[in-house]
């Protein structure tokens, strides 16, 4: 079976206003061929990395994003740990949205200084670490009809208006201590000259669990 390839490059430049080559997802399973044609792409053979895999969970409601390749079917395309979830029934693993997302973190200190009177000199007091900001910027992309994706739009804005702390997993977020978050703001836009695809984006910080539930 045969890859359905579409210009993803062109997609992320309208989007987001830079050469898609500056999107993380550089290997050829995620359905981008080396034939020369996507010259914004730095393309890697080997192994597909699922360091971008990310997996939210809220009331028992599962959506995955990962970097699944661009193909009609569902039978013998994946490889790894997104095979299994995708051949999986979606009662059990949730929806999944791909490409995924491009993720920012920001972080910053709970710093109070204090100036002394007739001096240059700043006492600081450090009191402590704050949440990480995180911004999840994408876009999504109807493979079936290549109409409006509202079925995915409202899978994501439903998801977003559910009042509870989300579980998430990912390597990008296991390696900075985040396994939960709150969404605080989402947005969607029409990416120009491509009816098929709207361009999202999720602004959301991180939460220890207990701290949610006593709030």
């Amino acid at each position: 079976m045969g890859n359905y390839r579409i210009d993803l490059a062109t997609r992320y430049q309208n989007a987001f206003g830079f050469l898609a080559k500056n999107f993380g997802s550089k290997i050829l399973n995620v359905g981008i061929s080396n034939s020369g044609i996507y010259k914004n792409f730095e393309l890697y053979e080997g192994e597909e990395e699922e360091f971008e895999n990310i997996s939210m969970k809220a009331k028992g409601i599962i959506l995955n994003f990962g970097s699944l390749p661009f193909t009609q079917g569902k039978s013998g395309l994946f490889k790894g740990k997104m095979a299994e979830l995708f051949n999986k029934s979606e009662e059990k693993t949730g929806s999944f949205f791909a490409p995924p997302p491009m993720v920012s973190f920001n972080r910053s200190k709970a710093i109070k200084e204090t100036y002394v009177n007739g001096s240059d000199a700043v006492v600081v007091e450090n009191y402590g670490l704050k949440p990480w900001n995180i911004k999840l910027s994408g876009i999504i992309i109807d493979m079936e009809s290549h109409h409006y994706p509202k079925k995915k739009v409202e899978e994501l804005n439903n998801f977003f208006e559910i009042n509870d702390r989300v579980e998430i997993t990912g390597n990008l977020f296991s390696d900075k201590g985040i396994d939960s978050i709150y969404f605080k703001s989402i947005s969607f836009d029409m990416v120009e000259g491509f009816p098929d695809t709207i361009k999202y984006s999720l602004q959301a910080r991180s939460i220890k669990p207990i701290e949610f539930e006593l709030n």
